[in-house]
């Protein structure tokens, strides 16, 4: 705006624009037509495993430094495993010691990844590079407990970035739309009978989760039932 004198046809560019935020969870790590997705079906007792994905404003260059922030909130049914957490940037796993995981936070989220300074982050104790095509990746588990919901609706986990956006106001940060996944479970009536129809007194057998047998399933007895 202060070189506009005289000068005709003028186009304007935003330098502004924010970081997005995109969360997944992975539906079938054997089957790369599926893999990261927004729904998906666990086993009680599975660890289910999710993804966010943040991006860079096109004026990181512009700040000293750039505060990074993952919020994240899980159901009940969902019990976070902060040990599995892998950070990476642009493909290079960040030092532990640029980050910290935080499970007691002010806004109730079950867990958050903080960066005060994500321009400050090692890489094998390397300084790493922002620029605006940067992608920044932080990949978890969380066990699926017999708390978790079955059927609908479903086990929620939710997340938004939050992140500086005034390179001449350290303090100041927005955050991201929050973004949702679910993870579904199901429930199984089961009861062994005769050809004629007739309860089988002191029956018992055993449920596996693949063809080969040898993923059991553990099975509790329904608190109705008579055999």
């Amino acid at each position: 705006l202060l070189d506009t004198l005289g000068k005709e046809n003028l186009s304007v560019y935003s330098k502004t624009d924010v970081p997005q935020m995109d969360k997944k969870i992975l539906e079938d790590e054997d089957d790369s037509t599926i893999g990261w997705n927004d729904i998906a079906d666990y086993d009680v007792g599975d660890e289910v495993s999710y993804k966010l994905t943040g991006t860079m404003p096109s004026n990181i260059e512009f700040y000293d430094t750039y505060q990074y922030i993952f919020h994240d909130w899980m159901d009940e049914g969902l019990d976070f495993n902060p040990e599995t957490v892998v950070v990476t940037v642009d493909g290079k796993t960040i030092d532990a010691k640029s980050y910290t995981i935080e499970t007691t936070c002010d806004d109730d989220c079950t867990f958050e990844i903080v960066f005060t300074d994500l321009k400050a982050a090692t890489s094998d104790n390397n300084a790493i590079t922002l620029t605006d095509d940067t992608q920044v990746v932080v990949t978890y588990s969380a066990t699926l407990t017999p708390e978790a919901v079955y059927g609908l609706p479903g086990n929620e986990n939710t997340a938004y970035l939050e992140f500086s956006n005034d390179a001449y106001n350290e303090g100041s940060t927005g955050h991201t739309p929050e973004d949702q996944v679910l993870c579904f479970t199901f429930s199984l009536s089961l009861s062994k009978i005769s050809p004629e129809g007739e309860a089988l007194n002191g029956a018992k057998f055993v449920l596996y989760a693949d063809e080969d047998c040898t993923q059991q399933i553990t099975v509790t007895k329904a608190e109705d039932a008579t055999n």
